[in-house]
């Protein structure tokens, strides 16, 4: 074996191994980095190297959005509040938006 191919197998050995990191990344996972540390540390040990396959290929948990609340402003200290959800309706002057929690 001359050394293109030894070069050529051990390219494609890093490769192979680096297989979970490359998913990760791509895949956009928001754990990337401990993938990428999983695979590099114990990746050599085979079950690493599927723990961290795995884990690449998993999907990627949502966040929950926050609902919006609109408050339109009334005359005085009084409010009331029109809806909720609403993401696309105009804003004037009047109208003012609020993030809240909710305990449910």
């Amino acid at each position: 074996m001359d050394g293109s191919g030894a070069f050529l197998i051990t390219i494609v050995s890093i490769v192979v191994y680096m297989c979970p990191t490359i998913i990760g990344f791509i895949r956009g996972q928001p754990n990337k980095w401990a993938i990428a540390a999983l695979n590099v540390l114990l990746g050599w040990t085979v079950i690493g190297w599927i723990v961290a396959l795995v884990w690449s290929l998993s999907a990627p948990t949502r966040q929950v959005e926050q609902p919006t609340i609109i408050v339109n402003q009334v005359q005085g200290d009084q409010s009331t509040v029109t809806g909720t959800e609403v993401e696309s309706q105009p804003e004037d002057d009047k109208t003012e938006r609020v993030s809240r929690k909710f305990k449910g």
